[in-house]
């Protein structure tokens, strides 16, 4: 079977949080009571599910749980950063589904960027919560890059609209944010597998569903209801993905889920899809594009070109970035 699905930041492997990751499991594994078993990982691995999931999602305080392991350069399962180790094609060679949303930045971007000078200083210093500290040289191609046009930020549905409430540059250090965070991997993974002839279905997901506010865009996790054809919202209590949505939202779903189920069982997303006009191609080095899932116009095949210029710098720049 195929991996199904890589999320998040495979390029930027911290290389060295691992000791502070040891902290956070031993004090997990001692909250459900695993810290004097032979084996603590198997231990937790017996744990019941309700024990296990109140433990990690006990709010800290800043408001989000305490336990956030990220990739961490290990020498072990993790050998090096993931920018190097995509270029040597040191990675299980099997088929992928990888995509990510529109607007992803919209729920990782910085709140309170007023000015330019600020959204240098979160890339520099770390000011406003900045993930990395750039070069000066790094910091300014990206200013550059990134200029400040609402119209070019995230998300696209709004235009040339400002949204000050959350900053007057949220959009321009939203779309820099999901560049960096998500989309810059997505790419790199996908041409990384098609260098070594390895299948990879690339999708980006565009559709705002209705528990998000409209001026989140297509945000993160957005697909995740489509994926599990979950019209009914089970689990969501902050609102219904599906609530007053047209049709075509849910046919979205079912074509979704059709695709997921068929990759999970053929390893090919189109063959259980019947009769629908919509075929995903694999990626390729000679064409690589994705497919735009859609629920406003029909879902097709798109050059995997957009935001190419800011995307394609960040990928070259993966080895500067530092924690």
């Amino acid at each position: 079977m195929g991996l199904l699905e890589l999320l998040g930041s495979s390029l930027f492997a911290d290389p060295g949080n691992c000791t502070g990751y040891q902290v956070l499991y031993d004090k997990l594994v001692l909250q459900v009571q695993c810290l004097n078993a032979k084996d603590t990982l198997q231990c937790l691995c017996k744990v019941p599910f309700d024990r296990l999931n109140s433990a990690l999602n006990v709010n800290g305080t800043d408001g989000h749980s305490d336990y956030n392991f990220s990739p961490s350069i290990d020498g072990d399962i993790v050998t090096d950063r993931g920018s190097v180790l995509l270029k040597k094609h040191k990675y299980a060679r099997v088929p992928i589904i990888a995509g990510t949303n529109t607007d992803e930045g919209t729920a990782f971007g910085p709140m309170g960027v007023n000015t330019t000078e600020q959204f240098y200083e979160y890339l520099t210093d770390g000011q406003h919560g900045g993930p990395f500290k750039l070069p000066h040289s790094i910091a300014m191609h990206i200013l550059h890059l990134n200029p400040d046009e609402p119209s070019q930020g995230t998300p696209e549905s709004l235009g040339s609209e400002r949204v000050p409430s959350k900053g007057y540059r949220w959009r321009r250090t939203s779309a820099y944010v999901g560049d960096v965070a998500i989309h810059a991997n997505r790419r790199r993974q996908c041409e990384a597998w098609s260098e070594t002839l390895t299948l990879a279905y690339c999708y980006r997901f565009n559709v705002h569903s209705t528990d998000v506010a409209f001026v989140e865009g297509s945000t993160h996790f957005e697909e995740v209801a489509f994926v599990f054809h979950n019209i009914g919202g089970v689990g969501y209590d902050y609102g219904k993905p599906f609530a007053g949505v047209p049709e075509s939202y849910k046919q979205l779903s079912k074509l979704m889920a059709s695709m997921w189920a068929s990759f999970i069982h053929d390893l090919d997303p189109n063959s259980g899809v019947g009769s629908s006009s919509v075929h995903w191609d694999p990626y390729s080095r000679h064409e690589p594009v994705d497919l735009l899932f859609d629920a406003n116009v029909t879902s097709h095949m798109e050059p995997d070109t957009w935001r190419k210029k800011q995307i394609h710098y960040i990928n070259s720049m993966a080895h500067k970035y530092r924690r």
